[in-house]
């Protein structure tokens, strides 16, 4: 079974819960630790929308303490990706010069 097949069937193991998809996500964010050393899944954020406030703050500990985070059933066009990374950090465009 690969990542991904892990996080399709996830809720089947014990350890992992059950996290509501975007139709019923919870009124607040919840941050569901995957594995006993890496990974997290975020439910109950829109990214789509403009984050409320600690939500930032909250998406910046998951990462911080568990590496990888997963936000189920999202889509974002490239000005809502731009919005979500200003509120996160302050991103930069990528050089377009030629690799060497």
């Amino acid at each position: 079974m690969n990542a991904h097949d892990e996080l399709e069937n996830e809720g089947t193991h014990a350890n992992c819960p059950r996290l509501p998809r975007r139709h019923d996500v919870p009124a607040q964010p919840a941050v569901h630790p995957l594995g006993a050393f890496i990974g997290a899944a975020i439910s109950g954020v829109d990214l789509s929308a403009p984050l409320r406030p600690g939500v930032a703050e909250m998406i910046a500990d998951a990462v911080t303490d568990h590496q990888v985070v997963f936000v189920r059933d999202q889509s974002l066009d490239e000005r809502q990706l731009w919005r979500l990374a200003e509120q996160l950090a302050r991103p930069r465009r990528a050089s377009r010069r030629p690799p060497r």
